[in-house]
């Protein structure tokens, strides 16, 4: 199973909008289905992933570093110190050049220096590997999403796909 190319979306796109009486589809919308399926696509993946592993947050929303085995050790004094007290943010001593966002990450010598710190104070045991990802997993994880509304919204009126896995569970999605 493939996504479906720029082509293929615009022709698909053509047929749609022949059949309700358009003309032709803008350049515009089809990058915009690109840019909406490239990103819907993104949001179910990072949801059946963070279902299977541990994440962190930055910003209390952004999740990252899946499945890193970074667990504090309470043994250890500077584990728990160093876990809570991670850089997420530029160093306050150094000034961000004309177009640089103020918030970037980290230089990569300290995010290396930080990861070896942490990688240093988690546990000594390594998480036992997952199975791969499967339609269970998917499922799962595609419900999640219709039950905190975020597939909800931008599904919308048509509401067919979410159908098509036996999904549509609240009566606000069809």
């Amino acid at each position: 199973m493939m996504l479906p190319t720029r082509g293929q979306l615009e022709g698909r796109m053509i047929v749609t909008a022949y059949e309700h009486g358009l003309d032709n589809v803008t350049e515009e919308a089809v990058s915009a289905v690109v840019y909406a399926v490239e990103n819907h696509l993104k949001d179910i993946l990072t949801s059946v992933v963070s279902r299977r592993k541990a994440y962190r947050l930055r910003d209390g929303h952004f999740k990252y570093a899946f499945g890193s085995n970074v667990t504090p050790q309470p043994y250890l004094k500077n584990s728990v110190v160093a876990y809570n007290n991670l850089i997420e943010s530029p160093p306050a001593f150094s000034a961000p050049c004309a177009g640089q966002n103020p918030a970037s990450h980290p230089p990569p010598d300290d995010a290396e220096q930080q990861a070896a710190l942490l990688l240093a104070c988690s546990g000594d045991t390594l998480p036992a590997s997952l199975p791969p990802v499967n339609m269970s997993d998917l499922f799962e994880a595609l419900q999640s999403l219709v039950v905190s509304g975020f597939l909800v919204s931008r599904i919308g009126v048509q509401c067919a796909p979410v159908q098509l896995v036996g999904l549509c569970v609240l009566p606000v999605c069809c």
